[in-house]
């Protein structure tokens, strides 16, 4: 599964270490345009995304805007999504076996 977090260039909110993408960099441990050693996710810089009031935005898979991505909610985000992988690979370690 490659996650694409595509991030809005108006990033900065007032934290105090960063932004989204300084915030996905250091839990991914990737920057912008890499991927993760397990190849789930990839980070991007996005274009604007016309959504200044919901800053910071993330595009996931360009499919599913996020707004409002403080640290906690990137941090809700990845364990959802980690969690989804996990499902689908339990998933599809099933179908194998069953062959």
């Amino acid at each position: 599964m490659a996650l694409i977090a595509a991030i809005d260039p108006v990033l900065t909110t007032g934290w105090a270490k960063g932004d989204a993408g300084w915030n996905l960099k250091e839990k991914l441990g990737v920057d912008f345009n890499e991927t993760t050693a397990d190849g789930r996710f990839t980070l991007k810089e996005g274009e604007c995304m016309g959504a200044c009031g919901d800053a910071p935005v993330m595009l996931m898979n360009n499919k599913r805007m996020c707004s409002f991505m403080l640290p906690e909610e990137i941090d809700k985000l990845l364990a959802e999504c980690m969690a989804d992988a996990s499902m689908s690979g339990a998933a599809s370690d099933s179908r194998a076996e069953a062959r």
